[in-house]
């Protein structure tokens, strides 16, 4: 405990405005701790409240009933999420090239049908989200270092190339489906 604060006796219950004293005394103590203050910003205590609060003050432009720098922050993490899906869908997808091209004898309709349904999901999020468009080189080569990482469950990660093997391009040609090498 810090100097200068005072224990409270007894268990309490944090509430906007102060502390409760729940022995029953019904005393109201000022807040002490500095956390506390958490309790009292609606959007760290209640998000759902918060964001309905806060569309309905968008839609009526009442913008002096706007919290800017946390609408602000979750506009952003939307963009990131939509990011983060795509790099996600790419990483499934190379994960399952990968498998289909080194580990041929194990090939399935469940891998087929992976890489069949990544391809089309990774076109609709980019329809649904063409400003991603930018960036799909970018994440596509983030995706594979994941993609190898999580297929070293099945073989070992030196078994994988150390660079991506597929372009863009070849991932999301319905008509690619990667071949071994042919042995020496």
């Amino acid at each position: 405990m810090d100097p200068g604060q005072r224990k409270l006796p007894g268990p309490r219950i944090a509430k906007p405005g102060g502390l409760v004293d729940t022995r029953g005394e019904g005393k109201t103590r000022t807040p002490i701790y500095a956390s506390l203050q958490l309790m009292s910003d609606p959007y760290e205590r209640d998000t759902y409240t918060w964001a309905m609060q806060q569309a309905d003050a968008l839609r009526r432009r009442s913008a002096n009933e706007v919290d800017w720098d946390n609408v602000a922050e979750e506009i952003e993490s939307v963009g990131k999420s939509q990011s983060s899906e795509l790099r996600s869908r790419y990483a499934v997808l190379l994960l399952h090239l990968l498998k289909w091209l080194f580990q041929p004898e194990r090939r399935s309709r469940s891998w087929d049908t992976s890489i069949r349904v990544q391809r089309r999901a990774i076109e609709d999020h980019l329809g649904d989200n063409p400003g991603l468009k930018s960036r799909r080189d970018q994440l596509f080569g983030r995706a594979f270092f994941e993609a190898r990482l999580i297929a070293a469950g099945d073989l070992p990660v030196e078994m994988y190339p150390e660079t991506n093997p597929f372009t863009l391009a070849e991932a999301m040609d319905d008509g690619f489906w990667p071949e071994p090498p042919a042995a020496k």
